[in-house]
């Protein structure tokens, strides 16, 4: 739905010019206008006021004469009646206003009369309606009518004599109506005449007024008990008029002056009709100057704020600040135009920071190595990283956008189980799926996500991110099966140690015995037969020590060729006829540092179970090569190490092993072969020797193809190839006299020791414990040529107490034993150059050889 339509603040502010022009004018002119009609209305009003109190004044000195006149004619009738007739004639002709005198008894009968009249002497007058109104006032005024003498409008005049009877004069109304007719002739327009409470008029400025009614309006003029006088508008006949009526004193009469309201109106009319033109003529000009000035001041600065805005909606904010800057007139304006190019600073540094912020957040989102994305409950990817594109193997964003999440797992259900989870819980950690990449493997992934919910409570998204646990996954398959092998590895070091000194027990017995029996002895087949079991005992156990990489070594830097060839052709006698063997060696090949007892070892192992593999005619393939591994190709192929190595492989072609087999076959003890057919240590042997030895081995097998076993060896960088052709001589048992400590912390082993040895004809100081040995040297310093040692004991190693007793003796010789490697005296299994050392169990003639030979180096 669009926006409203806006007016233009332009048209709009000409409009509203117009308009606050017009109306204050408008305004303007009305009150002149009412000013100068009100001030000429009230001019009028006190004109008219004044014209009618001056009429009222004439009116009442009129009255006033005659009323003197009148008050004479009663004083003469009460003090000099006989005089009255002159007295009246008199007044009559000098005041001229009266069309009669005369004189009534109390009974209202006329008694005297000028001008005389013999037929009105002895009149009644008493019937006539005012005089019986009014016969009770002192002076009584009749209401207007025509005189029978004159046909002019005339009033009575009555007086109230005190000894009785009235004075009556006939005032002609004629002299006061020419009054009003010279007051009307000094009006431009308008009317003056003289009426009486009922509205009848007593004189007008026209012919014969008398007795004639006013407008039935007119009696609203007359003024109030409380007032002497009024001005009102009112309807005169067909024309409204404005009129001013004043009273006359001691009468019920108002001289009333009325002009009509045109007459009035005209000042107002005239300054309507001289404003209004000059009003309608200014107000364009000053609505267009106005308008000028707000265009200028106000629109043209609003205007270049309007550009301002949209310049800093499309973030040009040198645009944006420079119309912001457009000078104006108001403070208001002024105020805006700064608070604009504040905030145009304010948001060019918010939208750099924004920018620096999203460019973080976008770098970080490409350049993050985890996998991360936005997906709809469809299905839907919304968002994808360059790290998820890669680990899904896709060649790019905008194709994995386009691909089906759900077509990503070769198990829809476990899509299911985890958005189940999600939903409810509003994340989901490590959630372990399978997915299938663009090129159609499958990999091992931990899913992390959290739901986005709208405001309706509907699912919008979910978001996270993917870690492929594939490597992962077998590396911890891998650390199993190593922590499984080392922990197989030192029982059966553990075992065999305890077991060496049992053996060596027996064996020194054994042998001890067959010295004192003459051959022809029937003890003798039986002593031998122990002595056998001993010695194949003590075989297995070095095999346990091999595995447990717990044997002692003497490794030299070989050349692995030179070393395979020599064992050819013993190997081709263990393996039979029916079995080629087919020998491949290396070229130039680099030397490797080890035992070579323990390359024959490996090889004829090998070799054994190549040849039960095969069963019948085949062929065993033995070569060697030189290899170099980067970390890049380590990555990539689980089990291998970088660095250079010297490869050592031996292949058959028989039956091949499962994968269930395979993740076993380096367990001691563990054999596919039938009952008494094999011991089980063949490979374990090998795998010891290859760990000791700082390689590795990878076993590759399918049933039905055969076997191959890739042994690799470090390469040795010291130059020269040590001789291992050099054979020991066989020698007589060598005795000696010579006194001998010997220090052995298992009893038996002490005793059966020191009996060996006295049957050699040495002196032996034989101690169980390190302290008192200690003790015996220190006695026995001066005797004691060698020291024999077992290397762990409970209160100290042997080397300690070697170190201590050569410390104080330093021309005393040390013979080391021990059932296993010791770190005490030997480094990682290889035994030191200067170190003289015996490995239990041993017999009567290795121990009298190397008692010997520590004496004599």
């Amino acid at each position: 739905m669009g926006s409203p339509k806006c007016p233009n603040l332009n048209r709009v502010l000409q409009r509203l010019v117009l308009f606050s022009m017009f109306l204050p004018l408008v305004m303007v002119s009305v009150a002149a206008i009412g000013i100068v009609g009100l001030r000429g209305e009230q001019a009028i009003k006190k004109e008219l006021r004044q014209r009618a109190q001056s009429m009222a004044w004439m009116v009442e000195q009129h009255l006033e004469q005659a009323t003197n006149s009148m008050d004479a004619v009663a004083r003469v009738a009460q003090t000099a009646p006989s005089q009255l007739q002159a007295v009246m004639q008199g007044i009559w002709a000098a005041c001229g206003c009266f069309d009669t005198l005369s004189l009534l008894d109390s009974s209202g009968r006329i008694k005297s009369l000028v001008p005389f009249d013999p037929g009105s002497h002895g009149r009644d007058m008493s019937n006539h309606p005012y005089f019986k109104q009014n016969k009770n006032k002192n002076l009584t005024i009749s209401r207007p009518f025509i005189s029978n003498h004159t046909g002019k409008s005339t009033v009575y005049l009555v007086r109230k004599l005190s000894q009785g009877g009235f004075v009556v004069g006939e005032l002609n109304l004629e002299a006061l109506q020419n009054k009003i007719t010279a007051k009307k002739h000094a009006m431009d327009q308008g009317s003056v005449f003289l009426m009486d409470q009922s509205g009848t008029l007593l004189a007008h400025a026209g012919p014969s007024p008398a007795g004639q009614k006013t407008n039935r309006e007119s009696p609203k003029l007359y003024p109030g008990e409380d007032s002497s006088e009024t001005t009102l508008v009112y309807e005169y006949g067909p024309k409204s008029v404005l009129g001013s009526a004043v009273r006359v004193e001691q009468t019920d009469w108002v001289a009333v002056v009325q002009i009509p309201m045109f007459t009035a109106l005209s000042s107002f009319i005239w300054a309507l009709a001289l404003t209004l033109p000059v009003a309608l003529g200014i107000w364009p000009v000053l609505s267009w100057n106005l308008r000028k000035q707000l265009n200028q001041r106000i629109v043209a600065p609003l205007v270049a704020l309007n550009r301002g805005a949209g310049a800093l909606a499309n973030a040009d904010f040198d645009r944006s600040r420079a119309m912001a800057s457009m000078p104006a007139a108001f403070s208001e304006l002024t105020a805006l135009s700064n608070s604009f190019q504040r905030m145009t600073d304010a948001l060019e540094v918010r939208q750099s920071a924004l920018q620096e912020s999203e460019k973080g957040y976008r770098t970080l989102f490409e350049g993050l190595p985890v996998s991360l994305f936005r997906s709809t409950p469809a299905g839907q990817f919304l968002y994808v990283n360059p790290a998820l594109v890669r680990m899904m193997g896709f060649p790019d964003q905008e194709t994995l956008i386009k691909t089906n999440s759900k077509n990503i797992y070769p198990n829809p259900v476990e899509r299911e189980q985890w958005r189940s989870l999600a939903e409810r819980d509003g994340i989901v950690r490590d959630f372990e799926v399978q997915m299938q990449r663009f090129d159609g493997t499958i990999i091992s992934v931990w899913l992390t996500c959290r739901t986005v919910w709208d405001s309706e409570g509907q699912v919008l998204f979910y978001e996270g991110n993917f870690e492929d646990v594939t490597e992962r996954k077998k590396l911890e398959a891998q650390v199993r099966q190593s922590q499984k092998m080392e922990a197989i590895g030192q029982l059966a070091g553990g075992v065999a140690h305890d077991f060496n000194n049992m053996l060596n027990v027996i064996i020194g017995y054994a042998e001890l015995t067959l010295m004192d029996l003459d051959d022809d002895n029937p003890m003798c087949g039986r002593i031998k037969g122990i002595h056998k079991a001993g010695m194949r005992s003590m075989e297995l156990t070095r095999q346990l020590l091999i595995f447990a990489r717990k044997q002692i070594i003497n490794p030299k830097a070989i050349d692995l060729n030179t070393t395979l060839q020599g064992m050819l052709s013993l190997l081709e006698r263990l393996i039979g006829e029916n079995i080629d063997l087919l020998w491949i060696p290396g070229v130039d090949l680099w030397p490797v540092k080890m035992d070579p007892s323990q390359v024959d070892q490996i090889l004829v192992n090998l070799c054994v179970n190549a040849r039960d593999a095969v069963n019948g005619p085949g062929k065993i393939t033995i070569e060697t090569q030189n290899i170099e591994f980067d970390a890049g190709y380590c990555t990539e192929h689980e089990g291998f190490i970088p660095g250079r190595y010297v490869m050592l492989a031996v292949s058959d072609n028989g039956c091949g092993m499962d994968k269930q087999t395979m993740d076993k076959i380096f367990e001691p003890f563990y054999t596919t072969k039938g009952q008494g057919q094999g011991t089980g240590m063949g490979l374990s042997t090998v795998y010891g020797i290859v760990k000791q030895n700082t390689g590795f081995i990878n076993v590759y097998s399918e049933q039905g193809h055969g076997t191959t076993f890739k042994i690799y060896l470090r390469r040795h960088d010291a130059a020269g190839i040590d001789d291992i052709m050099e054979t020991r001589p066989v020698v007589p048992l060598l005795t000696g006299d010579d006194t001998i400590l010997l220090v052995e912390d298992e009893s038996t082993a002490l005793e059966m020791t020191q009996t060996m040895l006295e049957k050699f004809g040495y002196t032996v100081f034989a101690s169980s414990s390190p302290v008192e040995a200690m003790h015996i040297a220190e006695k026995n310093s001066d005797k004691i040529k060698l020291l024999i040692t077992d290397v762990v004991m409970p209160e100290m190693t042997g080397r300690d107490l070697a170190d201590n007793l050569t410390a104080r003796y330093p021309k005393l010789k040390c013979l080391f034993m021990s059932g296993y490697t010791s770190n005490v005296i030997v480094h990682q299994g290889v035994l030191d150059d200067d170190v003289n050392f015996i490995q239990k169990p041993f017999s009567s003639r290795e121990l009298a050889t190397r008692v010997r030979e520590a004496l004599n180096s």
